[in-house]
């Protein structure tokens, strides 16, 4: 019974305990046991590059063909816990305007490589030369700065260069300004010849700017400057044309500072020439005026049956020279028949009839015509016979001696530039005249045998002018008359060279230094 009682009091007070306080159930927590100590996360060991105290030396720029170099300095750091490995290079950034980015230069050989190593700590100060085109820093100002340990030269640049740091986001050195001052560089010119003031030519480069009043395109021959005619300026390209008041011959092209014309830039070579039209009515008149003196002797009989040539040219302004005439042959069904030419010449200066006249009629734009008269006196062509075989002479009998009236040879000049204002012509004959043979049985004979022997024999003499009058020395002869009375007619002297020659209907255009 005690037993019973017992058992019912301590469930009694089990119950009571657990009832909630003000109708809650509280839950007492169990806390964590504490540790005596928390361990610290390890630090890595890495290095940290940074550039401090850049600084450019403007004053001491020099120019090196396209670029300018100038002087620099920085002071590198490693402020990490690690020394650097490999080599540091050192590259330089420009700013844009345009785009308010940091440009790099990725140029390879523009990046100053620091090949030594930096212990934690430690500090180095590096000169070297910053390398920039005269296009960017030509009348320009430029923010500059360095970036340590960049490698954006590289066709795929790693993203963080190539020495891993503790921070990567402090390698970048102070901003400099650097004014670069007027920097054009000329690289070429459009052509190395130029027609004052007729063609337009250019010069091309880098770092020209905008057109200003203070700078001038400048043409300098022996001392002697003028100013172009500028048609176009822009940063890469100058168009313009030379003043007729330019000096002729090879001259300089160079930008240059408009109130002292000295050099700015690079300086271009360049050939100013002149050119200067002559009508071909003028210098028809010149030759038909002087005409008297030209004069063509054909001369190939030797007195026998042999051939002897003694035929020349005796041009208005040169020396007579030898005239290559050929034999004058036919072969009929009955023989042989060759005809020497016995002083057959052109109506000399003491002759009341003109023996030359120049014409330009039914020319071409480049030809002229040279007609030529001749004396028509006793027998112009002396003629020999020999029967066909191995035994066959020559001798006169059985062959007539011809006679020449109102002859003319025309000769038809075309002119060409040889290159290098060489000229030089190719040459057509054409004779003309009555034809006859001693006697009218002659004459029967002749059309007998030979029917068109006439038309033969002027085909024949013609040949034999066309072949002489295209002799070197002949050709070279006939030149020099042309230019002595070219020069003659547009007052030029032994100094001036021609370098060109054109042709149109109007006249000949010389062009000349």
């Amino acid at each position: 019974m005690n037993k019973l009682i017992s058992r019912a009091v301590i469930g009694v007070m089990l119950v009571l305990v657990a009832l909630p306080v003000f109708g809650q159930v509280k839950v007492v927590p169990k806390l964590p046991q504490v540790p005596a100590k928390i361990k610290e996360i390890p630090k890595l060991a890495m290095p940290d590059l940074m550039v401090e105290r850049f600084s450019i030396n403007s004053s001491y720029g020099v120019s090196v063909g396209s670029q300018m170099e100038y002087p620099v300095s920085m002071t590198v750091k490693n402020a990490g816990n690690a020394p650097t490995q490999g080599t540091i290079y050192l590259v330089f950034q420009y700013y844009n305007n345009s785009t308010g980015r940091w440009d790099c230069d990725r140029t390879r050989s523009h990046a100053i490589a620091v090949n030594r190593v930096l212990a934690p700590g430690q500090q180095v100060t590096i000169s070297g030369k910053l390398r920039i085109n005269k296009a960017i820093i030509s009348d320009a100002t430029l923010r500059v700065r360095v970036m340590v340990d960049s490698a954006c030269f590289e066709e795929f640049p790693p993203q963080n260069g190539y020495i891993q740091e503790v921070n990567e986001n402090n390698n970048y050195s102070n901003e400099v300004t650097l004014s670069g001052g007027y920097r054009p560089n000329v690289v070429s010119i459009s052509s190395n010849r130029v027609i004052k003031g007729e063609e337009r030519i250019y010069i091309s480069g880098t770092g020209f700017g905008k057109q200003n009043p203070l700078r001038t395109v400048v043409i300098e021959n022996g001392g002697v400057k003028v100013r172009a005619l500028v048609t176009s300026w822009s940063s890469g390209v100058i168009y313009f044309k030379v003043p007729n008041e330019a000096k002729n011959g090879p001259s300089y092209v160079y930008i240059a500072d408009s109130s002292t014309l000295n050099p700015l830039s690079s300086v271009m070579n360049v050939l100013v020439v002149e050119k200067k039209n002559l009508a071909w009515n003028s210098l028809v008149d010149v030759f038909n005026l002087i005409g008297g003196a030209f004069q063509i002797k054909l001369h190939t009989w030797s007195g026998s049956s042999n051939y002897l040539n003694q035929s020349k040219i005796i041009p208005p302004f040169g020396g007579e020279q030898p005239l290559e005439v050929p034999n004058v042959e036919f072969k009929t069904a009955v023989g042989h028949y060759r005809f020497l030419i016995n002083d057959f010449k052109t109506f000399g200066p003491s002759s009341s009839q003109s023996g030359f006249e120049m014409s330009r009629q039914g020319c071409a734009p480049n030809q002229v015509k040279l007609i030529l008269r001749f004396e028509s006196e006793g027998k112009e062509l002396i003629g020999y016979y020999k029967v066909l075989g191995p035994a066959g002479q020559w001798r006169r009998a059985g062959a007539p001696d011809i006679e020449v009236d109102n002859a003319t040879i025309t000769i038809l000049f075309q002119f060409y530039d040889a290159g290098n204002g060489r000229l030089d012509y190719t040459a057509a004959a054409s004779f003309d005249g009555r034809i006859n043979a001693s006697g009218k049985a002659w004459d029967d004979i002749m059309d007998f045998f030979m029917p068109d022997w006439d038309n033969k024999v002027k085909r024949e003499i013609s040949k034999g002018v066309r072949q002489a009058i295209n002799m070197p020395d002949v050709r070279q002869n006939i030149i020099d008359s042309l230019l002595m009375a070219v020069r003659m007619q547009l007052g030029l002297n032994a100094n001036n060279v021609i370098t060109a020659w054109q042709f149109d209907n109007t006249g000949m255009k010389v062009t000349f230094y």
